[in-house]
């Protein structure tokens, strides 16, 4: 992943519900695992395992995250030990096959959390975060986006 991938989402981490750090964190898992997909020879055997690690850090904190007295949380709490044991495999084994179905079922998913985050009226996780606005600017000839971040005092005193 690059810097500026990093910190975009660090900026969406920020401003986020909790049903969008769900989503967040399976499109992170999502993208680690394309990541080793596209690990094809012998010598890229660390990144494969690497990005299959990070994407198995992210389905065990969904796992830890959830709240097991509502029912939805123990189905997805199947779903995540099967996806968990589908890359343990992957990663022992060196195999790439199931990745992609891993990786789609992850998706899904996502679109599933994104599509109920507007019911999610708890507001942002983080309640001392740098407030970010983002705009377009116009020049001539071309379209800029711009990021602010304001520079606040977020609670911390020395």
């Amino acid at each position: 992943m690059t810097k500026e991938e990093i910190r975009d989402y660090c900026r969406k981490v920020t401003q986020s519900s909790g049903t969008e750090l769900v989503a967040i964190t399976l499109e992170l898992a999502a993208n680690y695992l394309e990541e080793a997909d596209g690990c094809k020879l012998p010598a890229e055997l660390v990144e494969f395992r690497l990005a299959i690690g990070k994407a198995r850090q992210c389905i065990g904190e969904l796992i830890s995250s959830l709240d097991m007295k509502y029912e939805i949380s123990a189905q997805l709490l199947r779903i995540y030990l099967f996806m968990n044991q589908a890359l343990l495999r992957a990663d022992i084994r060196k195999d790439a096959s199931e990745l992609r179905r891993i990786a789609a079922m992850l998706n899904r998913l996502k679109a599933a959390f994104v599509a109920i985050k507007d019911m999610d009226k708890s507001g942002p996780v983080m309640q001392n975060a740098q407030q970010v606005y983002a705009g377009l600017t116009y020049s001539k000839g071309s379209l800029n986006e711009d990021i602010y971040i304001e520079n606040t005092n977020r609670g911390y005193t020395v």
